[in-house]
């Protein structure tokens, strides 16, 4: 019974990912939200064009690269924000008192 549940999903989303596909074309042809939303036929053309691969190649570096320096710094302040949270649900002496505490007494 799951793997019909399972086909039955796989087709629903590879139908759905269809429709998709053809409302983009169809919406590129009639230009209906104008010039810079060509349809997919022209964006495929586009894409296999030899000479201009190096150029979707490099602009996919640049895009991927700086999603990645997003995605660390979103990380960092995450942490940041998850660490002040746990230590304000603590009661202790505070910062300075763990300063004080950790300086060695002559």
């Amino acid at each position: 019974m799951k793997y019909v549940t399972h086909f039955r999903a796989a087709i629903t989303a590879a139908v759905g990912f269809a429709v998709i596909l053809v409302l983009w074309q169809v919406i590129g042809n009639a230009k209906l939200l104008g010039p810079t939303f060509p349809p997919l036929s022209s964006v495929i053309a586009s894409l296999t064009v030899p000479y201009r691969r190096h150029l979707y190649i490099r602009a996919s570096l640049a895009t991927l690269s700086t999603a990645a320096w997003g995605y660390g710094i979103g990380q960092a302040g995450g942490l940041a924000a998850a660490l002040f949270g746990i230590s304000c649900l603590f009661p202790g002496p505070g910062w300075t008192g763990w300063q004080a505490l950790s300086m060695p007494y002559p």
